[in-house]
């Protein structure tokens, strides 16, 4: 009970932040809910991890629920902001953008916190940050939390955007298969992929950098979801952990568990438009 009532007030808060408004169709009235995942993984792996967790919200919202995303993460963006997705999983960069312009409803956040590792072959003549000027790193996408926060870094070593030639590599993992065979000389990837990795894996890396962290993933629902929808999305993700279901969810991804999003969170996420200005 004690949980439930910090996740209302926690809602309330944003809700009055953000000056959401309520006076669109019921979500439940659709025949079909999709939680919308943002592609940092192949589509095979984000069904897989995530169909729990909409089926969970489906029998919360008495829908069905299904998993969408997109080829990239441009596409997932401008799909996002045109409202496609009932209910989204987003990056703490995505978010801001979602809910003011898109009027998208803040739900909860997962307890980890994001930042990147650039990283290079632990046989490689790079060692230092310094040592990456003109050259190659792949990252997941331009658009990704964790190549915003790497450029930041960069920055702070007298690397600018000009200096480097980041690839776009489509998600995580794809960025350290292009460091694998060589084609770039650096990856720049989440640390919560790198950490994942298996040992043998994971110990063909050399890190040459870890970026400041921000908040975690955030779910949204969208601008169609009534007050009440919100609320009972709220108590059931801040208690999720505690289920058996939950338990299996958070044993297959970094979250830890979901929490209820606070002012302060909304404005420390508020870096990536510096980030982006190149400030």
């Amino acid at each position: 009970m004690k949980r439930e009532h910090r996740a209302l007030c926690a809602y309330l808060i944003v809700a009055g932040l953000l000056l959401v408004g309520y006076a669109n169709p019921v979500l439940a009235e659709k025949k079909l809910i999709e939680l919308g995942v943002f592609p940092y993984l192949q589509t095979r792996s984000l069904v897989r991890i995530h169909t729990p967790l909409a089926n969970t919200i489906g029998k919360s919202l008495l829908t069905p629920a299904t998993i969408a995303t997109a080829p990239d993460f441009k596409t997932f963006h401008d799909r996002a902001l045109a409202n496609e997705y009932d209910v989204v999983l987003v990056p703490p960069n995505m978010t801001q953008r979602l809910v003011q312009e898109a009027r998208y409803k803040p739900l909860v956040v997962s307890a980890n916190r994001i930042r990147g590792v650039i990283l290079t072959k632990a046989q490689s003549d790079v060692s230092d940050l310094t040592e990456l000027r003109q050259k190659t790193i792949a990252v997941p996408s331009r658009l990704a939390a964790v190549t915003l926060l790497g450029r930041a870094l960069l920055r702070d070593v007298k690397i600018d955007d000009e200096a480097i030639d980041l690839r776009q590599a489509g998600s995580h993992m794809n960025a350290l298969a292009l460091l694998d065979v060589g084609d770039v000389d650096a990856a720049l990837v989440a640390e919560g992929i790198f950490r994942g990795l298996p040992l043998d894996r994971s110990s063909a890396y050399r890190t040459v950098g870890i970026t400041e962290s921000v908040p975690g993933i955030f779910l949204l629902a969208s601008d169609r979801t009534k007050l009440d929808e919100v609320t009972t999305l709220i108590t059931l993700l801040t208690t999720y952990d505690e289920t058996v279901d939950g338990e299996r969810y958070f044993a297959t991804n970094a979250f830890k568990r979901f929490i209820p999003i606070s002012e302060e969170m909304l404005k420390s996420i508020s870096v990536f438009g510096s980030i982006q200005k190149g400030n």
